[in-house]
């Protein structure tokens, strides 16, 4: 007993055949949502807790099987080729269901460790059918998965997950060539870095790794990189290419993976 505050568990059992099978659970009602949100799936061993007030529960069953529909979205304005370049991660999730969202089974985990309910937030006044929740992080190099899972009132469960990247460090992003396989005259091989480069070098080799190409390009400002290839004197097959870049007085390098690349004209 704390001031008017009273609070109590109690133990319920049913012994009505008609009652105890898989079709009838037990039911509280919750006056945010105004609906009754499923406590217990089945009718035995029922425990509840009782607070000062009115308790309203019923024995019911339901028919919704439709679990929540969940986003995760990285806000990042410096989310370039599904890479944050700042170790400061900006997530956003949302959680939606006809029924209602059990916010306190709400997890969210970033690789598999679980992240307190204080360090992410929910708007207040929050209608519990459609639930908007932020996180910021801040995470030193290297890949993550974050997880969340969420329960409606009826316990059909949800989880989603997304990889993130974060890369604060000269990188090479991303590579890649386009029309591939190249069908035509030419072919575009492209990269995009996390920082500007003072110097990006294509290398192009044949299948028996002979270097048929070395090319310097000079990066713009946009931190993607093009070179448009002329497949003339080319024969049909498989070439391999990668990128490095080159950083304020050549010192420091980075280099992409090895990419195949088609010709098939």
């Amino acid at each position: 007993m704390n001031g008017d505050t009273c609070k109590c568990d109690i133990s319920i059992e049913f012994n009505d055949s008609l009652l105890v099978s898989n079709e009838w659970n037990f039911y509280k009602y919750n006056g945010t949502i105004e609906k009754f949100e499923l406590v217990n799936e089945g009718l035995n061993n029922i425990d509840i807790s009782l607070v000062s007030g009115i308790n309203r529960f019923i024995v019911a069953a339901h028919s919704d099987t439709i679990p929540p529909h969940v986003d995760i979205i990285i806000e990042n304005k410096d989310y370039v080729g599904n890479v944050i370049l700042s170790e400061q991660c900006e997530l956003a999730f949302t959680i939606e269901d006809e029924s209602g969202i059990k916010v306190n089974d709400i997890i969210i985990t970033l690789n598999d460790d679980t992240i307190p309910s204080n360090e992410y937030t929910i708007a207040e006044n929050t209608d519990l059918r459609n639930i908007p929740l932020k996180m910021t992080k801040h995470l030193a190099d290297g890949i993550y998965k974050v997880k969340i899972s969420a329960i409606d009132i009826y316990n059909n469960k949800t989880e989603e997950s997304l990889e993130i990247k974060v890369a604060k460090t000269f990188a090479i992003i991303s590579a890649g060539n386009f029309p591939n396989p190249a069908t035509g005259d030419n072919t575009v091989i492209a990269c995009r870095l996390s920082e500007q480069a003072s110097e990006v070098i294509l290398y192009l080799f044949d299948a028996r790794s002979r270097k048929l190409l070395r090319e310097s390009i000079l990066p713009g400002s946009d931190l993607i990189v093009t070179y448009n290839l002329s497949t003339a004197g080319f024969s049909n097959g498989t070439y391999f290419y990668y990128f490095e870049a080159l950083k304020g007085d050549n010192s420091e390098s980075v280099k992409s993976a090895i990419l195949k690349m088609s010709i098939l004209k």
